[in-house]
């Protein structure tokens, strides 16, 4: 399975967390702003990489019409929480399901839930206290949800 998409999107979300830029004058609303729009970018890298993987299972082992209907199905997949993710892996196979819920620790539900939870709340206008601390926590989390979602697809 090609992971080039997943492997851009680690190296922008890379760069995001280590390159947080200061302010001069000393306010924090520059690493605030800067937090709320990697955790956005976070948010769209654990929904795009979950089509991906999903959308590269199923060209690789269907016919071109059953591609284009999943295909067009996971266009509407978003908001990619843990229990959305289970919803979509059990139309698949429901033994993935119990692989991804016996691999789903609460540390690694609770960052994916969270990294998708403050991506609403701030989409939305809503107050965030998220931070670059708690995003760079949360993401060896994703990754590691991610990658198991793409083991399952490649068995």
């Amino acid at each position: 399975m090609d992971t080039r998409f997943i492997d851009r999107h680690r190296k922008r979300l890379t760069y995001l967390l280590k390159n947080v830029p200061v302010d001069p004058s000393g306010s924090l609303e520059v690493q605030a702003h800067w937090a709320r729009y990697t955790c956005i970018v976070m948010s769209g890298y654990i929904e795009d990489s979950v089509k991906e993987l999903f959308s590269a299972y199923t060209i690789e082992r269907t016919p071109t019409r059953i591609f284009n209907y999943v295909s067009a199905q996971l266009k509407y997949f978003q908001t990619a929480d843990t229990e959305k993710i289970g919803a979509l892996v059990s139309k698949f196979d429901d033994a993935w399901l119990s692989s991804l819920n016996n691999f789903l620790t609460d540390e690694r539900k609770a960052a994916v839930n969270s990294v998708v939870g403050n991506r609403h709340r701030i989409a939305h206008g809503l107050d965030v206290a998220v931070t670059m601390s708690q995003l760079s926590q949360w993401y060896p989390k994703v990754n590691e949800v991610i990658d198991h979602l793409a083991h399952l697809c490649t068995i």
